[in-house]
């Protein structure tokens, strides 16, 4: 009997014969259900900066978009690879940032635009709702 890998002993198929990435342990979802609300912070400021809006013309480096919205360069930059990490923002030579797809759909203007959802959810008012 071949020998199974734990990924492949968690795989589970979907009830049409295909599998599914393993899920993640328990502790493993709930901490990200905890840092949710960082997450949509994070994307609540580069919407509201309009740092979509700012690349959509090509890549810029922080220091550049920092001019541009009256933000200090280094942490706009920190903000900038947090972003990337959740992979609305890549990184390319010379320290420039481009959109990924993800992060073009939070364009102002952009067909099927989350800009304006983006900014409702993480308005003071919306928040307070809760």
């Amino acid at each position: 009997m071949p020998s199974l890998s734990a990924a492949t002993i968690q795989r589970r198929t979907n009830g049409q014969g295909h599998t599914e990435p393993p899920s993640k342990p328990p502790h493993v979802q709930l901490i990200e259900m905890g840092t949710a609300q960082w997450i949509s912070r994070i994307i609540f400021v580069a919407a509201k900066l309009g740092l979509a809006d700012h690349l959509a013309q090509g890549p810029k480096s922080a220091d550049e978009l920092a001019r541009r919205t009256g933000t200090h360069a280094p942490s706009l930059r920190r903000l900038m690879r947090t972003l990337e990490h959740l992979g609305l923002m890549s990184e390319g030579p010379g320290q420039c940032f481009s959109l990924t797809p993800l992060g073009a759909a939070l364009k102002r203007n952009a067909p099927g635009s989350a800009y304006a959802a983006i900014i409702t959810f993480g308005s003071e008012w919306f928040a307070n709702g809760f």
